[in-house]
């Protein structure tokens, strides 16, 4: 494998966020090692970091459970579209908020799909407003894509150092 120069490292670390935020707000991984550098360059440029654990998140309802209670929402329940609506008022502050799931490999794809879609829209819709609204995600295996593109349009979503 090419490696890259260094001038190339240093520019994507330091813009890390825009490079994510371009291509969708979307970010897939599949190496801890990789996801946890992506990490630590955000949480120093003050991004609020907020981690899942996918190895406790198996279903539906765990997962909008978790989202609800991390991100300090009014009650979920088990309905997508009451989280998707409470994601119209959920603010990133000022600095911008970075989503880490980690381990999704319990979850079934159609519901890591449609967070992701979720996510996605209101990334964008953030984005206009000056919010930032980033979600990394570790899947087992780096050969994983969808079948669909996430939020109706085709993004490049793995990242560029694995």
């Amino acid at each position: 494998m090419k490696r890259l120069p260094r001038k190339y490292h240093k520019l994507r670390n330091q813009k890390l966020d825009l490079a994510i935020l371009a291509r969708g707000g979307i970010r897939l991984y599949h190496r801890d090692t990789a996801l946890g550098h992506d990490v630590y360059l955000l949480a120093k440029k003050r991004y609020q970091i907020i981690e899942f654990d996918g190895n406790y998140l198996s279903s539906k309802a765990e997962l909008l459970f978790e989202l609800e209670q991390k991100l300090k929402l009014p009650p979920v329940g088990n309905n997508y579209d009451r989280f998707n609506d409470y994601l119209y008022d959920f603010s990133t502050g000022d600095n911008g908020v970075v989503l880490v799931f980690r381990h999704l490999h319990k979850l079934e794809l159609e519901v890591l799909y449609i967070l992701l879609d979720m996510l996605a829209f209101h990334t964008r819709r953030k984005i206009v407003t000056g919010q930032k609204l980033l979600t990394l995600v570790q899947l087992p295996s780096r050969f994983f894509s969808f079948k669909e593109p996430i939020g109706a349009l085709n993004f490049e979503l793995w990242n560029d150092i694995e």
